[in-house]
């Protein structure tokens, strides 16, 4: 399974490639139209969110119920993507995604309604709605870029800027948020992202996509079959290689899940930052994101995938345990930043690890198990985080959560050597052969 990038590993790096990334969208216009999409929507995302949880907690005064709601938010994700990657699997991926994308602005058009206390109840049945529309969107974007992307070295740096829209979105989505709050309409931020759902459901309509044809017969078993597929391919692959892949990110996504919880009360009690040390902490993230998106690629020419895979994510562990032990002043800020550049970097290798070592017609229930993995380790930090935080205090709950990744890391080791960077794709008669054993896999 190939992750490089396509160039000679022993040309000499130049500055100039760390805009390799971008590079990439020069010429290829369903890339490039792809990407704009999902910047204007993560945009509006992370607006949405802020917006909604100050809205929430203003109306409300009830810091219960804007957490009640956060889980709300959260919870489809982990029951619903291994269905949503079946789905991917079953019809039209761009169909999908228009559809997510559609359904999603409605959702945002219906929050306009909490305008009151008495309304508030609202919010958690269109957020669930919402965010199970999001869970059919994931897969199918996952299995849809190596269509769009000319070669794995293209596609390495398509997942590159895929990652940096989050890092962006971080940084501008919640600052245009607050200035929405400090305006007294929050609400606007509903209508704007509505608006940008409608932006990248145009933009899905002009892409030129062929779908493949799938002509495997149907499993023994049905639908519940079907969606054990991505999970037994994931760990039976390579000898367990991706599912070891999958957990590693997992354990190190947890305190992704516990960052919220713990960036306020380390920034609030333990260092003295105020109450906006937090947002100021999210930005030095965004900032690590951004640049460890346009210096994944040279990382990967330089050390390989498996060694970029293990190495981004030692650091980013490493930068957890510190960020915990860290005193007060601006060495938090550049650990937070350094754990940005190498979770970034993992996520970027880590996806394109499942993208290239996956046929087609299994791409998206394989990317339905994997992010529900990841995503439902980041609910188990967010759960944990509060009682252990009680418990033992912020500074030993990071600790630990770092520790969790590197002890993973080191217990994965064996079965992330087994991931050869000059080896090919699976052919789709293995991969259904490591899924199911012999079982065909049932397809449209």
């Amino acid at each position: 399974m190939s992750v490089g990038t396509g160039e000679d590993e022993r040309t000499t790096f130049q500055p100039g490639r760390l805009l390799g990334p971008y590079r990439v969208l020069l010429g290829n216009r369903d890339l490039a139209l792809l990407f704009s999409g999902q910047v204007v929507s993560s945009l509006g995302d992370w607006m949405y969110i802020a917006a909604l949880i100050a809205l929430v907690y203003g109306l409300t005064g009830s810091a219960t119920l804007a957490a009640a709601l956060t889980f709300t938010r959260l919870v489809p994700y982990a029951i619903g993507l291994p269905l949503a990657g079946l789905l991917a699997d079953r019809f039209d991926r761009r169909a999908l995604m228009i559809t997510a994308d559609l359904g999603r602005g409605w959702c945002m058009l219906g929050l306009v309604a909490v305008s009151a206390r008495e309304r508030v109840w609202l919010a958690f049945p269109l957020v669930f709605v919402a965010t199970g529309l999001g869970c059919l969107f994931r897969p199918a974007l996952g299995a849809t870029l190596p269509s769009v992307a000319r070669g794995e070295g293209e596609l390495v740096r398509a997942n590159a800027l895929m990652s940096q829209i989050d890092a962006v979105s971080i940084l501008l989505g919640p600052a245009l948020s607050g200035v929405l709050i400090l305006l007294g309409e929050p609400r606007v931020a509903f209508v704007v992202n509505a608006l940008t759902y409608a932006v990248s459901a145009g933009t899905l309509l002009l892409l030129r996509l062929v779908r493949p044809e799938r002509t495997c017969a149907a499993a023994a078993g049905g639908w519940l079959t079907e969606l054990a597929v991505g999970a037994r391919f994931l760990f039976g692959a390579r000898g367990g290689a991706l599912g070891a892949v999958a957990l590693t990110t997992g354990a190190l996504s947890m305190f992704n899940g516990a960052s919220w919880t713990v960036l306020v009360v380390l920034a609030m009690q333990t260092w003295g930052f105020g109450s906006q040390g937090a947002s100021f902490l999210l930005v030095a993230y965004g900032v690590g994101g951004l640049v460890g998106g346009l210096v994944v690629g040279a990382i990967l020419r330089r050390l390989g995938s498996v060694a970029a895979f293990a190495g981004s994510l030692a650091v980013a562990g490493v930068a957890v345990v510190l960020f915990g032990l860290s005193p007060a002043g601006l060495l938090p800020f550049a650990l937070l930043a350094s754990f940005g550049l190498a979770d970034v970097c993992n996520q970027v290798v880590s996806t394109t690890f499942i993208q290239t070592a996956t046929p087609d017609e299994l791409k998206g229930r394989v990317f339905g198990a994997f992010e529900a993995i990841v995503v439902g380790t980041v609910l188990i930090g967010a759960l944990v985080t509060g009682p252990l935080v009680t418990i033992a205090g912020p500074r030993t709950t990071t600790v630990v959560l770092g520790f969790v990744a590197l002890v993973a890391l080191v217990l994965a080791m064996p079965y992330l050597r087994r991931l050869d960077i000059r080896e090919s794709a699976p052919a789709p008669s293995e991969s259904r052969q490591a899924a199911i054993g012999t079982e065909p896999i049932a397809t449209p």
